[in-house]
Order: structure tokens, then C-alpha cells, then sequence
């Protein structure tokens, strides 16, 4: 890498199947074991949508030319990552729709630990891994509420379990 006014500098990024080795950098969590027990050392990798290839900037540039709700939501559906929601006025509609790709889980617990996404999981074990993302038009989303209201305000967008059985952001404020 050039820096400016200084000598080049070469870094070493290792990477896995999940995701760029954090532990590289950060170093192990904090009390976590150095090794298992089996002797094998441990490193923490992550894995995030937005480290795949995504067509989110195709979405971004087809909602500035979406004239209705289907447009906004052929938009929404090239979202990858960050994950979105968004909330658009025609002349005619209101509309709401979450973007992004959300992974799916096979769910369980391996040890006393849940396999949604909540804690760092086993990389090494096939059980942790993603099995897919969830389709777009499986997110959740609505249009002309008979109230005539939308309100998006970071609140939970979904009921949990909702969208195909995954948790879409379980931390949500849970408002005033």
C-alpha cells in the first residue's frame, strides 16, 4: 500500500470461507481460550453480507427512476448490503420495503449457544453456515395502509421468526 510521505507498507490479509480473519488485527475476544481442545488454535473470521459481490448501487440508481411501487420494488430487490428499509410516496401510493440480502439459517443451538446470528458460532462446523438468503419479495413490505400511515422509525420490521423464519435485526429500539 503507497502512504503518502512514507515508505510503501505490505500487509497480509487472511481470509476464510466466512469472512477476512479479524483475530489478525484485534486479536482473540476477550476470554476466549487460545486453543480448543484438541490442541488446534482458534481464529475469529466474520462473515456479512455486504463482503459479497451485490448490485446495491444498480438498486440505488433504479430508485431514482422508479416511477410506481413496482419500480421501487424491482429497486429494492438488487439491494445486497447494508440491509434497508425504505419508504417511498408515488402520486398515487405510500409504500414500505426492507432491501438487502438476509441470510438464512439452518437454526438450532450448538451448545448452549443459537444458530441465528446472534453470537459468534463455529466455523468450523457445516451446522453454523448460512444455507441462503431469503428472496426479495419474501421481505416484508407494505403499501396503502388503510390508515393511510407509515412510520419507519428503526423499530423491528418484522415479527421474529417472520421472512422465512429469520430474524431481521432482534435489537431493535423498542421506542417511548
Amino acid at each position: 500500500i503507497r502512504i503518502a510521505g512514507r515508505s510503501p507498507r505490505t500487509i497480509t490479509v487472511r481470509s476464510t470461507g466466512h469472512g477476512p480473519l479479524l483475530s489478525d488485527v484485534a486479536g482473540a475476544p476477550a476470554g476466549a481460550p487460545d486453543t480448543s481442545d484438541d490442541g488446534q488454535s482458534y481464529a475469529v473470521s466474520v462473515a456479512w453480507a455486504a463482503l459479497k459481490p451485490g448490485r446495491t448501487m444498480d438498486g440505488i440508481l433504479g430508485l431514482n427512476v422508479a416511477r410506481d411501487p413496482a419500480g421501487v420494488q424491482a429497486a429494492a430487490a438488487l439491494f445486497s448490503a447494508p440491509a434497508e428499509s425504505i419508504v417511498y410516496a408515488t402520486t398515487e401510493h405510500i409504500g414500505f420495503v426492507a432491501a438487502g440480502s438476509v441470510p438464512t439459517r439452518r437454526g438450532g443451538r450448538t451448545g448452549a449457544f443459537p444458530l441465528d446470528g446472534t453470537w459468534p458460532l463455529p466455523g468450523w462446523s457445516p451446522q453454523a453456515d448460512w444455507t441462503g438468503t431469503i428472496e426479495a419479495a419474501k421481505l416484508p413490505r407494505r403499501q396503502d395502509p388503510s390508515d393511510g400511515l407509515l412510520v419507519a422509525a428503526n423499530q423491528q420490521v418484522a415479527a421474529p421468526g417472520d421472512a422465512d423464519g429469520a430474524a431481521l435485526g432482534g435489537a431493535a429500539d423498542t421506542g417511548y
